[in-house]
This record gives structure tokens, C-alpha cells and sequence, in this order.
């Protein structure tokens, strides 16, 4: 490839690159705005007009994250609901959306919840005095991870309903291979 069908979709800088059909989604480093842009014909339009640092789109909706935790519509139709504030990280699995919500107070206290993508059923799934405002979330199965970037060698487990929450540290078998030890068990 000599580069010779490369051509600019737009100028500065961008991150959180999300390709769907013939459309590329990113936060430009400009306003922090998520912007969609063709890649037909590189016209290019701003999806939300607030500032952006976490997003995730699936066919008709953009969910993300500024001032909040919010989800809007992709196209035509119903307007933007406010699922929470003060929301650090999400993730998504099926209809639900798992996030990390600081509530408001003396200190703000880091709570992971679960709640429909319309912000309904909200549950708790933990908040015990842990320092996890700052982690990132996955979930793989029946399972939520909590890992924290500053502490990379441990991370808390616990299933999908908030239950069977464990504490994890990454480390190494008696032959140099990966070895995941339990630190502490049943935390709830």
C-alpha cells in the first residue's frame, strides 16, 4: 500500500475511535465533543454537544459519560435521559449498564450499580470503604472486574448480581507461570 487512497476525514487530534457502518465516532481533542464522520463523503457533525470522556454506541443509542451518566439517542425520537451524576467509568452487558457513581456528601463515596440503560431497576451492588472510584470496569460472563490501573497486580471479582465479591492479586506459580491467589474472600 504507497498511501495513495488515504485522505483526511478531519483535522487535530481524536481519540476513542468507534467504527460503526460507514461512520467513525470520536472525541476530538479540539472540545471534547463526539463528533460522527462519514467516511463516504467526510462530512462530519457533533453527536453530543457537551464534553465527552467516556462513550459506547450500539445501534440506536450513544451512552456516555461528562458531567454524568447519560444516554441519548442515535437518531430521531426521544430526548436525553440522565441516568446519574458524579459517574467515574461504565461498561455495558446486555440491557444493563454498570457504573461507578461517587454519592454526594461530606466525602464522596465510590458506589458500583447496576441499572437499565433507561436509568430504571437502579441497584447497588457494592460500596464498601474501598478506594476502586478510580477503576476500570470488564466483565467477562457471570462475572464484574474491578481493576485498578495504580494498583495492577489485584482486583475485586464479584458476579453480576453483586454477590461472591473477592479480592484478587495477580502473581506467579511455583513454575514462573500465571497464578491468580484469593486475598480475601466473601467481603460482603
Amino acid at each position: 500500500m504507497d498511501g495513495s487512497s488515504q485522505k483526511k476525514l478531519f483535522d487535530g487530534g481524536a481519540s476513542n475511535l468507534t467504527v460503526i457502518r460507514d461512520i467513525i465516532y470520536s472525541v476530538r481533542k479540539a472540545d471534547f465533543k463526539l463528533h460522527a464522520t462519514s467516511i463516504r463523503n467526510n462530512e462530519s457533525n457533533s453527536v453530543i454537544n457537551a464534553s465527552v470522556t467516556q462513550y459506547c454506541i450500539d445501534d440506536q443509542h450513544v451512552i456516555y459519560t461528562g458531567d454524568g451518566l447519560y444516554i441519548q439517542p442515535l437518531y430521531e425520537g426521544a430526548g436525553t435521559i440522565k441516568i446519574d451524576d458524579f459517574v467515574s467509568t461504565f461498561n455495558l452487558h446486555g440491557d444493563w449498564v454498570y457504573y461507578i457513581s461517587a454519592v454526594e456528601g461530606e466525602v464522596l463515596k465510590p458506589t458500583l450499580i447496576k441499572a437499565r440503560r433507561d436509568g430504571s431497576e437502579r441497584v447497588t451492588l457494592l460500596d464498601k470503604d474501598m478506594s476502586y472510584y478510580d477503576m476500570e470496569i470488564y466483565i467477562a460472563g457471570n462475572w464484574i472486574y474491578l481493576f485498578n490501573p495504580y494498583e495492577a497486580d489485584q482486583f475485586i471479582r464479584l458476579s453480576l448480581d453483586g454477590g461472591d465479591l473477592e479480592v484478587l492479586r495477580l502473581g506467579k506459580d511455583y513454575k514462573g507461570g500465571s497464578a491468580v491467589e484469593i486475598i480475601n474472600k466473601s467481603l460482603s
